[in-house]
């Protein structure tokens, strides 16, 4: 039989559960939604010092939920929290299929005596004192009964987004955060796994919005994409680099509470492996794959394009904070996929960002730059790095169509280049080598003890920018095109095919300064001399600048009524630069 809630009680609040009202016509009803548990997040339910007599349910099972939750704050907030804990946990059993008191009872206990409850339960200190003495299976137990009592008050109505919440904002900010995410909501039915997400993601903590990646990553991707799409850019953006900053290794449970105090020395010594906590790879991998259905012979993308680009946009962002950079500078694997998101989404992504030439987020050139220095110029670079070299100049290498003489009318070249036209074209061009020159010399270092110390990366370095730079050549895209065209390692194949593409030809284009820049560039593959002196950071990078710049001279620059495109250039790759470097 089910206890009546005593409302006579000062502080118990009735809630409306679903009531039989008559409709007026022969005998059928209407029902009323349930009340959410914690509608006002600033009610804290029962004072256990008040007038409602502590009860608890192993004293008497009939006591209504507002004396079982006086109870339990009662002993909580004292001297015997883990009294409280016990009879909380007792309740959810007596109780686990009767959801109006269910929801009255946590009513009663408010967000805070409940979110101390369920993190007192999640810490795995709490299940012992260490060592092997302690019971991974008991303490599963009692964050079951936690799940199921969830579980149970969604099912019936009771749960809702702003009363989860109300919980997460209530806890205290340690590894009972984790475990909640993954003992709790991560083993949870779908709603409630939803709903939790919802939530998680918008709260203002790393921890719990790396829980709500933990979670999301356990969903198919149709259930992502849709929850994803739920946020406005801002809240992405601040979920994403939460996450970034939330993840990390985390032993399992089980070994947590069997271990106690001992789980980082188990660790250390290689005894017990732990697990992520959040996968900010798992989800670009996600973002980056596709489903088949055989049945149909057709593949889906996972995500639709438009969450992919934003997808990176906001990792991007999310990199701008030095902690989350540092998270992931030796993470070959986040490399590899973070640039094949870019790759695959490049065009996307430059025209969203920069629709009429000018970027419109300084955030996002920040979270290029960050992206670049990331991929192109930390160790661990992943199998990715050569690749997104070559991916770059291949998308720079079609603007000396910009330049072609006579040129393209804007309207026929806008129609070629998806609403650019030649003006946006290079700001856009220009914008993206000052980004890239700004990451190679945020990583000095780098670039200057591992890179240019290797001959074969100071090539191939070579080969990445000297193609970047001959992109701006009229008829340059062609021969650019033509090594891609062969498949292999072409961008080692790009300096010695400036050469052979012939000076007789570039020096009607180009500026002599321009052309000396160039070869003394080119000269760091074979002059021994021109070799040691790129191999000091400062000068490679000087030349890099140079080159950048002196090639561009190939573009006109408004003389006998052509397009003014040399300035646009120049000025786009000194204002992102100057941008950057504040």
């Amino acid at each position: 039989m089910t206890p009546a809630i005593d409302s006579s009680a000062s502080n118990a609040v009735a809630l409306p559960a679903y009531n039989a009202i008559p409709d007026g016509g022969g005998g059928s009803v209407v029902q009323t939604a349930p009340e959410p548990i914690f509608p006002d997040p600033e009610n804290q339910g029962v004072d256990p010092l008040g007038e409602t007599p502590p009860v608890s349910v192993s004293e008497d099972p009939d006591a209504t939920p507002a004396e079982v939750a006086a109870y339990v704050k009662y002993h909580n907030a004292g001297l015997n929290p883990e009294q409280g804990r016990i009879e909380y946990l007792e309740a959810l059993a007596a109780h686990k299929d009767d959801a109006a008191w269910l929801a009255e009872f946590y009513q009663q206990l408010g967000p805070e005596a409940t979110a101390d409850l369920i993190a007192q339960t999640t810490d795995p200190l709490n299940h012992g004192t260490g060592g092997q003495g302690s019971d991974p299976e008991i303490a599963q137990l009692q964050t079951d009964a936690i799940r199921e009592s969830f579980e149970s008050l969604q099912a019936a109505g009771y749960l809702d987004e702003a009363s989860i919440t109300a919980i997460l904002n209530e806890f205290p900010n340690n590894d009972s955060i984790n475990y909640a995410a993954t003992e709790i909501f991560g083993k949870a039915d779908v709603a409630l796994k939803e709903t939790f997400i919802a939530a998680a993601m918008r709260v203002d903590n790393d921890r719990w919005n790396a829980g709500a990646l933990e979670v999301l990553n356990g969903l198919d991707p149709s259930r992502q994409q849709r929850l994803l799409m739920d946020l406005s850019d801002t809240e992405r953006d601040a979920f994403i680099e939460g996450a970034m900053l939330g993840e990390q290794p985390l032993p399992r449970f089980e070994d947590a509470v069997r271990y106690g105090i001992h789980t980082n020395m188990m660790i250390e010594q290689e005894m017990i492996e732990p697990e992520t906590y959040g996968g900010m790879q798992q989800l670009l991998d996600t973002a980056n794959g596709v489903t088949v259905y055989y049945h149909a012979r057709i593949t889906v993308p996972n995500f639709g394009a438009s969450l992919q680009s934003d997808l990176f946009s906001s990792v991007a962002k999310g990199l701008n904070n030095d902690a989350a950079f540092e998270q992931f500078r030796d993470d070959a694997g986040f490399k590899e996929e973070l640039s094949t998101l870019y790759m695959n989404n490049s065009e996307r992504i430059l025209h969203e960002q920069a629709p009429d030439g000018a970027f419109t987020d300084a955030g996002f050139v920040e979270g290029m730059t960050s992206f670049f220095e990331l991929t192109l110029f930390t160790d661990n670079a992943g199998s990715n790095r050569e690749t997104l070299m070559e991916s770059v100049v291949e998308t720079m290498s079609d603007v000396g169509m910009a330049s072609a003489a006579p040129p393209l009318s804007q309207a026929e070249y806008e129609t070629a280049h998806g609403g650019w036209s030649q003006q946006d074209h290079v700001e856009v061009m220009g914008g993206l080598q000052g980004m890239v020159l700004q990451a190679a010399s945020n990583q000095k270092d780098y670039l200057q003890s591992e890179i240019l110390a290797d001959q074969e990366q100071r090539e191939q370095m070579i080969g990445f920018v000297t193609g970047m730079a001959f992109s701006f050549v009229p008829g340059a895209g062609d021969v650019l095109g033509s090594l891609a065209s062969g498949g292999g390692n072409w961008l080692s194949q790009v300096p010695g095919t400036i050469a052979e593409f012939g000076y007789d030809q570039a020096t009607s284009q180009l500026e002599e300064g321009s052309t000396e820049a160039l070869m003394q560039l080119l000269g760091g593959l074979g002059d021994s001399s021109q070799q040691d002196q790129l191999a000091n950071v400062d000068a490679f990078l000087e030349s890099f600048k140079d080159t950048i710049i002196g090639t561009s001279a190939a573009l006109p620059n408004g003389e006998a009524g052509e397009l003014n495109l040399r300035t646009a250039f120049q000025s786009a790759f000194a204002f992102y630069r100057d941008l950057l470097s504040f």
